[in-house]
Parts: C-alpha cells; structure tokens; sequence
C-alpha cells in the first residue's frame, strides 16, 4: 500500500522513510531491511537509479537514500523490514521526479 509521497528535482538527494512503530507489537524491534524501487509506468527496476546505498533502521523508521531520476518519472519505492518477532512488514512510497 503507498503510503505517501516525495518530490524531487532530478539532481536532488535526500533521505525519505517509512514508520513502522504503529505496526509492532510490544518489544518487538526493526532488524532486517530492505528498499527496491520500480518505475510505476513500466514496472522496470529502477532500485540502481533511483536508491543509493543500504537502508538503516533507526529506531522503528527504515530510511533510504533517494537520488537522480529522469524528469516527469515516477518510481515506487518498497520498504520491507523483518522485525525482532520474524515477521515481515512492508509499506511503500510514490517518488515523483520532475524539474520545477
């Protein structure tokens, strides 16, 4: 389920992420995560593009590096984490690339 969305100009970088603290249950913690991107016009992985580097936890955020992109593009970015308890919890966010 899309969550939100990010604008940006193609030569911005910055850091977006999803909280998850609403969906844990009591003690159990972020270990494992996981962002892959996709193009949402035409479905193509678009993770070497658009992402740089390894997600990190912070507290109960995953948060990723988001760079470059193609004007007018928009990808979707899949955040999914496995918690202390091995459950999987997976949300994403529209990333929307365009020149202002």
């Amino acid at each position: 389920m899309i969550i939100g969305t990010v604008e940006k100009q193609p030569a911005e970088t910055d850091i977006c992420g999803v909280e998850f603290n609403l969906r844990l249950g009591v003690g159990e913690t972020l270990s494992v995560p996981t962002v892959t991107a996709k193009n949402a016009a035409t479905g193509v992985d678009s993770t070497a593009t658009v992402l740089q580097g390894a997600p990190t936890i912070s507290g109960t955020q995953v948060l990723q590096r988001y760079i470059a992109g193609t004007p007018e593009d928009r990808h979707i970015l899949q955040f999914r984490v496995t918690t202390s308890a091995g459950n999987t919890k997976e949300d994403e966010l529209s990333l929307g690339v365009r020149e202002y």
